[in-house]
């Protein structure tokens, strides 16, 4: 179980690694629309904090 976590953990680091770097580029290339996007990913992460 615990080792299960620790897997689970680093696949999600590595995802979120993933998104920083696919929403930086995007926001050299489109600013306005990746910032919405962004308020929109943030919202979304609150909602599933908060369940």
């Amino acid at each position: 179980m615990c080792y299960m976590d620790t897997v689970f953990k680093a696949i999600m680091f590595f995802v979120m690694l993933l998104i920083t770097t696919f929403v930086l580029f995007l926001f050299i290339n489109y600013p306005l629309q990746s910032a919405i996007a962004v308020i929109c990913f943030m919202a979304m992460f609150a909602f599933k904090l908060k369940d």
